[in-house]
């Protein structure tokens, strides 16, 4: 039976030669059947795979660099407050280094400001992920909505991206000088 010109079908051959050897094959058993068949776009399963997932994969490579960029706007905000903050408190930490404040006693108090303003954010976030994650259940494919991984290792990456973030000024607020300090009030 001979196709239309509109009409175009699809067959699919498994084998265990390599493609390029099973091609001729199949072209001279096609043209056997109907001299006028044309063999055309000839790919490999995986090829198919491939084309019919490339869409999902893009939109995942962009959903993965725009929370790459979410992540890296929190971390300059959580630094830039910070940094502010300890610019503001030189005076008061200078007198708190004069009084015997030791090095890791300073940093830790600043790393504790950064982060309880991260766990605050992780608190509201993770609430709202476990409301909203329903309305994203359709759209994930082999992952549970309430992946207990991912509600871990987020929150993981973001407090360790925290401590990062708080590392600099913490460090600076650490190496002040209490005379100078005390002098720039």
């Amino acid at each position: 039976m001979p196709f239309d010109d509109n009409q175009s079908a699809s067959i699919a051959v498994r084998s265990s030669l390599p493609p390029e050897a099973l091609i001729g094959t199949v072209r001279t058993a096609l043209r056997s059947i109907d001299p006028s068949i044309a063999l055309a776009d000839i790919q490999t399963m995986q090829q198919a795979v491939a084309a019919s997932n490339a869409r999902r994969r893009f939109q995942t490579t962009l959903l993965t660099i725009f929370g790459a960029i979410a992540l890296i706007l929190a971390l300059v905000g959580l630094y830039g407050v910070l940094a502010y903050s300890v610019r503001q408190r030189v005076a008061e930490i200078g007198v708190r280094i004069a009084l015997g404040a030791s090095r890791p006693r300073v940093i830790s108090m600043v790393v504790r400001q950064g982060l309880r303003l991260v766990l605050i954010g992780l608190a509201l976030g993770l609430a709202a992920a476990f409301i909203l994650v329903r309305f994203l259940a359709g759209v994930l494919y082999g992952v549970s909505p309430y992946d207990p991984w991912t509600f871990v290792a987020a929150p993981a990456l973001v407090l360790l991206a925290a401590l990062v973030a708080c590392s600099a000024p913490a460090w600076r607020a650490a190496h002040i000088e209490p005379v100078e300090a005390l002098r720039s009030e």
